[in-house]
């Protein structure tokens, strides 16, 4: 079969970094196609993300070291070649019978397209970023570099076990104190948590230690943000 999938290490940087202009919008228009994939590949556990600036800061300081472990490097906002490999790579990897392989890949390479749609990401931070792909590097079948214009850090799943619940209804299988709205799960509304028993604890508690500093170097992302790094100085 052929393989759409690809190392971060050959991806450089060669260009000034700048911020999102209207990150309501671009929020919006990307928790709108996971909805969109959700209905349509009967994805129960899709959840709504929300915008986290501490993500933008720890991009801009190349201090993340949690790929794979506890959040995702994400290249988005493609150019027509980078776009049509991320279509291909969602539609090769479409259906319960994929499932097995993507989980795989998805713990050895970046999955351009489906890091888009991984159910159980929660919060997205980005910067404008230019980032290449070399033409000597692409898979075959390509015939111009991959450029991306957007570079994103998603949390808080590194290994894609969300992709691990069996398919249903969208927004059926919401984790505790998330709701269904419209096939993604959101948090419950304080009014609604209010009227909860005095009894009723909720289990998504917020982890105080930072998921993207704990640890040692892990995988991946530790070795392509050094390569990256070396990258912005050429």
């Amino acid at each position: 079969m052929k393989s759409f999938v690809f190392l971060l290490l050959a991806i450089c940087h060669v260009a000034a970094d700048s911020v999102i202009a209207n990150k309501e919008e671009y929020l919006k228009e990307l928790n709108e196609e996971r909805r969109t994939y959700a209905k349509k590949a009967r994805i129960p556990n899709m959840y709504k993300l929300f915008w986290d600036n501490y993500l933008v800061e720890t991009i801009k300081t190349n201090s993340a070291n949690c790929h794979g472990k506890t959040c995702r490097t994400v290249l988005r906002s493609p150019e027509a070649e980078a776009n049509k490999h991320a279509q291909d790579l969602v539609k090769d990897l479409f259906g319960d019978d994929k499932r097995t392989k993507l989980i795989g890949d998805y713990n050895k390479f970046h999955m351009n397209g489906n890091e888009d749609f991984t159910p159980g990401q929660k919060k997205i931070g980005c910067i404008g970023r230019q980032t290449v792909h070399g033409k000597d590097t692409v898979p075959k079948g390509y015939n111009q570099a991959f450029v991306w214009n957007t570079y994103c850090i998603m949390t808080p799943e590194g290994n894609g076990e969300s992709w691990r619940v069996p398919r249903g209804d969208p927004g059926s299988a919401c984790g505790q104190g998330y709701e269904n709205d419209d096939g993604l799960c959101v948090p419950v509304s304080k009014s609604e948590s209010a009227q909860k028993p005095a009894n009723q604890k909720s289990t998504d508690t917020t982890d105080t230690t930072s998921p993207l500093t704990d640890g040692a170097s892990h995988g991946l992302l530790d070795v392509s943000l050094v390569i990256l790094m070396i990258c912005r100085l050429f």
